[in-house]
């Protein structure tokens, strides 16, 4: 589920812009190259990145379902964004293994992994250590 689905989750903050608006700090390029430079609402420090994944886990809870969150650590969507940014890690690879448990869990009724952060480096593990349980203190780490 994407918490962006139907929000308007951004403003261009300045156009045509080489260095960062001073008038912005939180202003950030569309891509690494670009003279457009965008705030996205979710990086508004009233309004916590991961407010609508507690509102998933929350409805999932209520419902019993057998909802999973795994968060990846420096996890990035966009590829061509980890060569320049090495601390990166493409996301694909650990949804494709979620997804996998999925298929796994209805087909054969394997049992899901909890819900976990997923370190960087690190892999989807059916036994997390406590500190890896639930949410991911810090999404981004050196």
């Amino acid at each position: 589920a994407s918490q962006n689905k139907g929000v308007l989750n951004l403003y261009i903050a300045a156009l045509g812009s080489v260095p960062q608006p001073s008038n912005d700090p939180l202003a950030c390029r569309l891509n690494p190259t670009s003279t457009t430079w965008v705030h996205f609402y979710d990086n508004d420090p009233a309004k916590p990145f991961t407010q609508w994944t507690q509102y998933m886990l929350l409805t999932a809870d209520q419902r019993s379902a057998q909802y999973r969150l795994y968060e990846v650590q420096n996890g990035n969507h966009i590829e061509a964004y980890v060569v320049p940014f090495p601390q990166l890690v493409v996301i694909q690879p650990h949804a494709q293994k979620a997804f996998d448990l999925l298929v796994d869990h209805v087909q054969s009724n394997s049992p899901l992994p909890p819900s976990q952060c997923v370190p960087k480096g690190g892999a989807i593990s059916q036994s997390p250590g406590a500190s890896h349980l639930g949410n991911c203190a810090d999404l981004f780490v050196p």
